[in-house]
């Protein structure tokens, strides 16, 4: 994936990480490192009193959906105002037996997404209705719909819902005869002389981060470029 100018990044700041990658068709990680990369600062500003108490009507994961952070990071703003948090948890409709045995297969955070409540609730709706939870060890195939709808995706994406390795999901496209959409090329850009100079001063994996490339590799390169580090 290669990286998109600065400019088109700070247009799409104020989305969430999640939002950004599905544009790109990437991982969050990646998005993360593009951040990095351009020194952008990739946090939400802490609202006002104000206009969080006009929220207190939505649940923390309500809220945290439309600013696009973490149910904790607004539990943390509630506390730091001292605002009385209003008990408005929404009601999670309990799937049945079967229906949660048709998708045993997906891992507990992808059910959790999908019925909006917490991965604890899934584990106990689990326990309750006596279905063994979803490991590698027990990975059912999906079968070739399934696969041809996800295509779009990269096989690192797909191994995250269905709890497995990406060479797992290859397998699996390969099994079901379909032609995986190339969507993995990532164009990695040697740093520059003038950037390892420039970030000399920073640790081996620190800089792997900012620059998206392998720590053995800006070893060699410092030695390539003849730079000392700090």
């Amino acid at each position: 994936m290669k990286r998109p100018p600065r400019k088109e990044l700070e247009k799409l700041k104020h989305l969430s990480a999640s939002e950004i990658a599905s544009t790109y068709n990437c991982s969050q990680d990646i998005v993360y490192r593009w951040f990095k990369s351009y020194h952008i600062p990739k946090r939400v500003k802490r609202l006002s009193k104000d206009k969080l108490e006009s929220l207190n009507h939505l649940s923390y994961p309500q809220i945290a959906k439309k600013l696009g952070c973490y149910p904790g990071t607004v539990y943390s703003w509630f506390r730091f105002y001292g605002i009385k948090k209003i008990n408005n948890k929404i009601p999670v409709k309990k799937p049945t037996k079967t229906e949660l045995e048709k998708k045993k297969k997906f891992n507990v955070e992808h059910l959790a997404s999908l019925y909006e409540c917490s991965t604890t609730t899934i584990k106990n709706w689990f326990t309750e209705y006596n279905i063994e939870r979803p490991t590698r060890k027990t990975l059912i195939l999906p079968d070739k719909n399934e696969l041809e709808a996800l295509n779009h995706m990269s096989c690192e994406q797909i191994a995250k819902i269905y709890n497995c390795v990406p060479s797992t999901v290859f397998l699996w496209f390969k099994k079901h005869n379909i032609q995986k959409i190339n969507n993995r090329k990532i164009h990695i850009k040697k740093p520059t002389k003038e950037q390892l100079y420039e970030l000399r001063h920073l640790p081996y994996k620190k800089m792997a981060q900012l620059l998206n490339y392998n720590i053995s590799s800006i070893f060699y390169l410092f030695l390539e470029y003849d730079l000392k580090r700090d």
